[in-house]
């Protein structure tokens, strides 16, 4: 009897470990559902200007209602993160954002949850694996294009995925998709003990198991290191004719600059006659910083942008009133149903006097990742003559909303962003486009010397705009 009880006992503790083990979705009432829909809403309608367009704000009105309308009386937090993320999505804009509930998915990988064993990689509207890292073997398979998982086609998977990773179009690259890949494909549909893959290689299905948090991390990098990437590089080719710089980022003003101050003086005490700013899969930053670095480019004064448009909303005035104060001033008495165009003059930017000015041949090098301030920088060497562009059109579009305004849901804790203002830049008289090179390079990817070489073959240029 004694000895019944303790197995009794030590099932009971078992099941609750277990029970603990379990990830269990947070829910949320509809009362509380609607108002973060309500909240959601007024903000993208007080501030995004596309909602001065009456047609565009009635459009999206009837979007909103369907979902609102329609709301259960319980919503988990995942179902209401994807409902939101659609609502989002149709403003159409890469810069107005749901952020991604990171601590959910953390949730849930700590409570059992389970992963897929592989990575994809977005080229050209498909899916491509690009790292396969599962206990069941499969060869030939890193490099294959993905058809379908789970009888899900990649065409059907894109898309939903571009929606929650705030790129619907894929306008802007898909590097956010190929990060959050995973973990959307489980907020889509649901956990999956086993992944059927059906790739463009073979006949036959990939079957493999999905992983712990612990054996992912385990198998990943027995097979793929992981490699720290620099924010920021400086090559030479071996005669020093040539200098290559990479800028990962612009975000990081603080450490650009010194970067900047360093490479700049060793082009110079190089003597080199040509270079190379590589902004491939840059994607993005600080517009300060796009000045920092043309200020070794031209003596010229310059404008990034053909023009920017603010919408003065009341959330906007508020932050700018104490953070910005000359750019609160011109919007202070300004409607907040219209759209102030900031005056040309105050778009010049005049460079400021280096010790290392760089006068020889420069070449910016881009691809469809080279997003926003990359883009930005690229369309104003194209407009002012500093350069060549060389690779494929940029990621993003000529006309683009941005600087956007932060904001929390109340209830569920989601945090979105929204664009406050509108950008027409350089290097592209279609709006709905990136900024065009001025030379093609066949195959954008490839490393600094094989750059350094196509370079070679670019100078002795022979009437062809295609670089292979």
């Amino acid at each position: 009897m004694k000895r019944t009880l303790i197995l009794t006992f030590i099932c009971i503790c078992l099941q609750k470990f277990t029970l603990a083990q379990q990830y269990v979705p947070k829910y949320f009432p509809k009362q509380a559902i609607e108002q973060d829909f309500l909240f959601l809403q007024q903000k993208l309608a007080n501030v995004h200007p596309k909602f001065l367009n009456k047609k565009f704000a009635k459009a999206w009105q009837e979007k909103f209602n369907l979902q609102y309308l329609h709301l259960a009386d319980s919503i988990s937090e995942i179902d209401n993160f994807v409902a939101l993320s659609e609502l989002i999505s149709e403003v159409e804009d890469d810069h107005t954002v749901l952020y991604f509930p990171y601590s959910i998915r953390g949730n849930y990988m700590k409570n059992g949850g389970l992963s897929m064993p592989f990575s994809i990689r977005v080229w050209r509207n498909r899916l491509f694996i690009k790292e396969y890292f599962a206990e069941q073997k499969a060869d030939g398979i890193v490099g294959a294009e993905l058809l379908a998982i789970n009888s899900i086609s990649s065409k059907q998977l894109l898309h939903d995925v571009r929606v929650l990773a705030g790129n619907k179009n894929g306008t802007s690259g898909d590097a956010m998709v190929e990060r959050l890949f995973a973990m959307c494909y489980w907020m889509l549909y649901g956990e999956s003990k086993q992944f059927e893959l059906k790739v463009a290689t073979s006949d036959s299905v990939v079957i493999c198991n999905g992983v712990s948090n612990s054996k992912y991390f385990e198998l990943k990098n027995k097979l793929y290191p992981p490699v720290k990437k620099k924010s920021f590089e400086l090559a030479f080719s071996k005669k020093n004719k040539l200098a290559c710089i990479k800028i990962a980022s612009f975000y990081d003003s603080k450490k650009l600059c010194p970067f900047l101050k360093h490479a700049f003086d060793s082009i110079k005490e190089n003597k080199c006659e040509y270079l190379i700013i590589d902004v491939r899969d840059n994607g993005g930053g600080k517009s300060s910083a796009v000045d920092s670095l043309l200020n070794y480019l031209t003596s010229k004064a310059y404008t990034q942008y053909k023009s920017i448009a603010i919408r003065p909303s009341l959330e906007l005035k508020s932050k700018y009133m104490n953070g910005k104060p000359t750019t609160y001033k011109l919007i202070a008495d300004i409607s907040t149903d219209t759209l102030y165009h900031v005056n040309d003059s105050l778009l010049v930017h005049t460079p400021h006097k280096m010790a290392s000015p760089f006068t020889g041949q420069v070449f910016v090098f881009v691809n469809g990742r080279s997003n926003s301030a990359a883009a930005t920088f690229t369309g104003a060497v194209k407009r002012y003559q500093i350069g060549k562009i060389i690779g494929v059109r940029t990621g993003g579009t000529i006309k683009y909303y941005g600087d956007f305004l932060s904001f929390t849901l109340p209830n569920t804790g989601l945090k979105f962003v929204v664009s406050a203002k509108e950008f027409i830049q350089y290097g592209n008289r279609k709006w709905t486009e990136g900024v065009l090179p001025d030379f093609v390079l066949s195959a954008p990817n490839k490393n600094l010397i094989e750059v350094f070489e196509l370079l070679q073959k670019f100078f002795q240029y022979t009437g062809d705009n295609t670089i292979q």
